[in-house]
């Protein structure tokens, strides 16, 4: 009779340990994996849900980075319930960087004025008018906005969390 011997739970833990290392990417190179977060952050941030839509595929093909990293971290981003406060931010960044004001509903964070806004937006878009009060009101140029603060954002954003993932990893990875 054969006696085999049975694995401890020690080393079932380190067997888990080493399969969600490989996983998350960790023996992959800090640039790959800060790529993969830089990405993630990036689509799960732009406007309109296009990054996650569109170029995600593209940035995962395109540069073969982790996919349940990419995938994961956009995926979390993307289904924030807070969401809506990144995007009256980027909103509120487009229309600075378009030198345009900021209406006092997107200030305030003033729920019942923003909803007054947006239907006074759709009813002047029903109509065919350009208009909706006052010049960061109107449908257009809170729409153009949002875009532009959203891209920048989402650039700004991805770079930062690169620069950050990618300098841990290098810092965590140098030998003692």
């Amino acid at each position: 009779m054969s006696h085999t011997k049975r694995s401890s739970g020690a080393k079932t833990g380190g067997g888990l340990r080493e399969r969600l290392k490989k996983l998350l990417g960790v023996h992959e190179a800090p640039s790959r994996v800060a790529g993969a977060f830089a990405a993630a952050v990036f689509c799960g941030t732009c406007p309109f849900f296009l990054g996650v839509v569109l170029v995600l595929p593209l940035l995962l093909w395109g540069f073969k980075l982790n996919k349940p990293v990419t995938i994961g971290v956009s995926a979390l981003l993307a289904a924030n319930p807070l969401g809506i406060f990144v995007m009256l931010a980027q909103a509120w960044l487009g229309l600075k960087l378009l030198g345009r004001d900021v209406p006092d509903w997107l200030v305030r964070l003033d729920g019942r004025a923003m909803w007054e806004a947006l239907r006074r937006s759709a009813d002047a878009l029903a109509v065919g008018a350009g208009g909706g009060g006052a010049a960061g009101d109107s449908p257009l140029a809170l729409l153009w906005a949002f875009v532009v603060g959203g891209f920048v954002s989402s650039l700004a954003a991805g770079a930062l969390v690169f620069g950050g993932v990618w300098g841990w990893l290098t810092v965590r990875r140098r030998p003692a």
